[in-house]
C-alpha cells in the first residue's frame, strides 16, 4: 500500500445521508470548508445523478446521495480529516452508505473555475491495473442544452462499456458546472470509451472545437486503496466490492514519468 508515500493524494467519497435535513446541511456547510481544512488544496461536493442513469446523469435525484472529491497535499492530511473533522466523521458515521477511494494522480489537464490544484504535476504512465478518471466542466448557460443532450446519448454507451467498474457524476452551480468519477479495469478501457467510441467522441470533439466550456479539468488517477460500499441498488455494487478487495491485497506499481503527455479531452465522461 502507499499510505506513507510522498506527494498529493486525491480522494473520492460517495455517501448517502439518512435524512434530507442532514443532506441539506452537508451541502451548505461542506462547500465552504475548503480553506479551513489543513492540507486540503481543492474540494467539490455535489448531488449525484439520477438512480435511473446509475448516478451519472441529471434526472430525478435523491439529494441524500452525494459525491465529494478532494485533493490533499499528502496522505497525512486526509487521515487527519477522517479522524478529527466533524465533516469527515459524518460522511462515514452518519450515513446509510459510504465508500472512499484513495488515488495518486497520474495526469492533469486544464482548470476548473479558475483553479488548478495539481499544477506542475509531471505526466506519468499508468501502470497495469485499475485507473480512475475525474472530469470537471464549467459552462455558460447557453451551452447546457447541447452538453446535456450529448451526455444523455453517451450514458447508455458508458454503462455498456467493457472494463467499467463504477461511475457517478452530477451538476453543481445550477447545472453550469459538472463532475464525473469513473473507475476502470485499465487505462485502455478508459481511453476506449473517451476517445474511440461514439457518441462520446463526438461530444468531446464538439466542445473542444467550438469552445463551448468556460474551462474544464481532467484528472487521471491510480487507485491504491478503497473501502466501503457503492450504492447497493446499483449494477456497480458488486464490481466495486471486488475492486475494493483487490485494493486491500496488493500495492499498485510505481508509475514512471513520460513525455509527452497523452492528449486530454476537454470533458471526457470516462
Amino acid at each position: 500500500m502507499e499510505g506513507n508515500g510522498a506527494g498529493p493524494v486525491v480522494s473520492a467519497h460517495l455517501f448517502t445521508f439518512r435524512s434530507l435535513r442532514a443532506a441539506g446541511r452537508s451541502l451548505r456547510r461542506d462547500r465552504e470548508w475548503t480553506a479551513r481544512i489543513p492540507g486540503l488544496r481543492f474540494a467539490r461536493v455535489i448531488f449525484v445523478g439520477s438512480r435511473r442513469s446509475e448516478a451519472i446523469a441529471p434526472g430525478w435525484v435523491d439529494p441524500r446521495r452525494q459525491l465529494a472529491m478532494c485533493v490533499w497535499d499528502e496522505e497525512a492530511a486526509l487521515e487527519r480529516f477522517r479522524e478529527s473533522s466533524p465533516i469527515g466523521r459524518a460522511w462515514r458515521e452518519h450515513t446509510a452508505q459510504h465508500c472512499e477511494v484513495r488515488m495518486r494522480p497520474l495526469r492533469t489537464h486544464g482548470t476548473y473555475m479558475g483553479e488548478e490544484p495539481l499544477a506542475g504535476l509531471p505526466a506519468q504512465t499508468a501502470p497495469p491495473g485499475p485507473v480512475a478518471v475525474l472530469t470537471f466542466a464549467n459552462m455558460p448557460a447557453r451551452e447546457l442544452p447541447h452538453f446535456y443532450r450529448g451526455l444523455a446519448r453517451s450514458v447508455p454507451v458508458l454503462h455498456a462499456s467493457a472494463g467499467l467498474i463504477a461511475a457517478a457524476g452530477g451538476p453543481e452551480r445550477l447545472g453550469r458546472g459538472g463532475m464525473t468519477f469513473t473507475i476502470w479495469n485499465s487505462v485502455q478501457d478508459a481511453l476506449g470509451f473517451s476517445y474511440r467510441r461514439e457518441p462520446h467522441l463526438g461530444l468531446v470533439k464538439s466542445v473542444g472545437a467550438q469552445h463551448r466550456f468556460i474551462d474544464s479539468m481532467f484528472l487521471r488517477l491510480r487507485p491504491y486503496a478503497a473501502e466501503g460500499t457503492w450504492f447497493q441498488w446499483s449494477r456497480y455494487a458488486a464490481p466495486f466490492a471486488d475492486f475494493a478487495r483487490s485494493m486491500q491485497r496488493a500495492p499498485a506499481p510505481v508509475p514512471r514519468a513520460t513525455t509527452p503527455p497523452d492528449r486530454a479531452a476537454r470533458f471526457p465522461t470516462a
